[in-house]
């Protein structure tokens, strides 16, 4: 069995799908996207994000978009997962020893409010055992350009370490390095820190490749994509 992941830049289009129906240039998108890496003629599930720790289990036979989730997991191999972002982490999750693997949609509130405790969870239910999981975080916003409001800093109280309180010309902002604590939290759910690994991209960083919701500030949503498929 073997396991393939990733996500796409912006060279290939935006990926968003909304609950209000399929957007025929994201759909196209899609397409081209799929067929550069091999899943044309796969089932390919898509979660419609809203930053919660809603988490869903996957069949081949399921609808192929599920929207008010963060999350999926699935045990079917040739069935790939699907979650979008745009400044938010995809975090992948595998267990190659007992053939699960999950992926999460993960903006601040969905990691302080345990979405990776969720999959984890979600995936033990169905068969994994956390000291097989491996867990790798895709590209998304770094500290630097992750400022938070004051009545925010309290949801972090745990994770001092990730604050940083920055004060330029009389003003003071405060920013969250949140690899940091979906680090942390990873490892309180049972996973090896050795066995987390991450992405040093940030969507805000790199224009000419990511879309960032944070930099670009769009009228319409514009996401990456990411996936991750068990393939025989």
């Amino acid at each position: 069995m073997e396991v393939k992941k990733g996500y796409s830049d912006r060279s290939f289009g935006s990926m968003y799908l909304s609950e209000d129906g399929p957007n025929e240039e994201s759909v196209r998108n899609r397409g081209r996207f799929f067929d550069s890496i091999g899943l044309s003629g796969k089932v390919v599930v898509a979660a419609g994000p809203v930053h919660g720790i809603g988490t869903a289990f996957v069949h081949a036979e399921d609808p192929t978009y599920i929207p008010g989730t963060d999350a999926l997991i699935t045990r079917e191999i040739g069935v790939a997962l699907s979650v979008t972002g745009a400044d938010c982490f995809p975090i992948y999750f595998e267990d190659s020893a007992t053939g699960v693997i999950g992926l999460a949609h993960a903006g601040w509130r969905g990691i302080v409010g345990g979405i990776i405790e969720n999959v984890v969870s979600g995936m033990i239910t169905v068969g994994a055992d956390p000291a097989n999981v491996r867990l790798h975080v895709g590209p998304g916003i770094c500290s630097r350009h992750f400022e938070i409001r004051a009545d925010v800093l309290g949801y972090f109280s745990d994770y001092p370490d990730a604050i940083s309180r920055v004060s330029h010309d009389g003003h003071t902002t405060y920013h969250a390095d949140l690899r940091h604590v979906i680090r942390c939290r990873s490892i309180a759910a049972g996973i090896s820190d050795a066995c987390v690994s991450e992405s040093d991209e940030c969507t805000f960083c790199l224009p000419d490749r990511y879309y960032s919701y944070r930099r670009d500030h769009p009228s319409a949503l514009e996401t990456q994509l990411a996936y991750i498929i068990m393939t025989g």
